[in-house]
């Protein structure tokens, strides 16, 4: 199996990226998505963990919280902490990801 794939499977089985999947839209998504591409790992959790502890928006913690989980499962990827395009993609396509999964992908 592709590494990229089995990396869409766990995401997408994971219960706070399912919680989140009606909930996330691409403004919210290209936040993160642009902060993980530009500055890297470390960066896009402290971003998160700023939107997630506002409190303001129970729809944006929920989005945060997943976008979170994502970058947990990201460290088991060298491929994808190497490569930040590849992050940043699956950051903003994870409303896709959390819907199919890998079901229209060969994987």
């Amino acid at each position: 199996m592709d590494r990229i794939c089995e990396l869409i499977r766990k995401i997408a089985a994971e219960e706070e990226v399912q919680k989140a999947r009606d909930k996330f839209t691409s403004s919210f998504l290209n936040q993160p998505a642009g902060v993980y591409e530009k500055y890297g790992f470390g960066m896009a959790k402290d971003f998160l963990w700023e939107k997630e502890g506002r409190g303001e928006d129970e729809e944006e913690d929920v989005q945060a919280k997943a976008v979170l989980k994502a970058l947990e499962i990201f460290k088991d990827y060298p491929e994808v902490l190497h490569n930040r395009k590849i992050g940043r993609y699956l950051i903003k396509t994870l409303k896709v990801i959390a819907e199919r999964g890998c079901k229209d992908v060969n994987c």
